[in-house]
């Protein structure tokens, strides 16, 4: 699925963080990734509830992965624009030109190397979330 964006151009990139409603501490380095592409499709990355990690892509205008995140127990899922985040910082305008799984010693999927020009983004699970 993610070879569907191999020869796009990134646009943008949209990191989620759990905001707890007994702290101002939010994690901004661990959640969820939203990257957005040149063609308007973009693709979702996370940890799913067995420590893999999924992705789903979206076709342009189709926001439906917000909807996953719309409730509030203890605290809230809030989005933000990490296009100048490390590691994401430089990266937008480059091509996608190559996505690798990478897996763990029992054949799951644990994170994705996205080769992007001349640098590499590894998005890993930390137990069980995305942490960059």
């Amino acid at each position: 699925m993610l070879e569907e964006l191999v020869g796009r151009r990134l646009r943008a990139v949209e990191r989620l963080a759990w905001h707890p409603d007994d702290t101002e501490s939010v994690e901004l380095n661990v959640g969820p990734v939203h990257l957005w592409f040149d063609d308007g499709r973009s693709v979702h990355i996370t940890g799913a509830g067995d420590f893999t990690l999924r992705w789903e892509l979206f076709e342009r205008g189709d926001d439906g992965w917000l909807g996953r995140y719309d409730y509030h127990f203890g605290g809230r899922w809030g989005v933000r624009d990490s296009t100048q985040e490390e590691p994401f910082v430089g990266l937008v305008g480059n091509l996608l030109n190559a996505a690798t799984p990478e897996f763990n010693e029992v054949n799951e999927v644990t994170g994705v190397t996205l080769d992007f020009h001349q640098r590499k983004l590894g998005l890993m699970l930390v137990n069980g979330e995305i942490t960059t």
